[in-house]
């Protein structure tokens, strides 16, 4: 499979989140013709004093439930022992 360039979708400086920044970026694989077979999200976290973090969640979640999920890993304190949901 052939990976499209990466598109920004998503960016918030401040989304109620902590004075933290997310970043949503979709990711699209395509098949030898150009056809868009499947699609994937990234989100990136960035803390007030410019720690970027990889949001580590499914890349197969809906916008919205990345969303929801991304505020309460911050509200959270952005913990890095997860569990493979992302939550501790």
């Amino acid at each position: 499979m052939k990976t499209e360039a990466v598109k920004t979708i998503f960016q918030a400086d401040d989304y109620g989140m902590e004075d933290h920044s997310l970043t949503i970026d979709k990711i699209s694989e395509l098949d030898p013709e150009g056809n868009v077979v499947l699609v994937k999200l990234i989100a990136y976290v960035i803390d007030p004093i410019g720690n970027a973090m990889v949001f580590n969640y499914s890349p197969y979640a809906k916008l919205s439930e990345l969303l929801n999920s991304a505020k309460v890993w911050i509200q959270c304190g952005c913990p890095s022992d997860c569990d493979a949901m992302g939550f501790p």
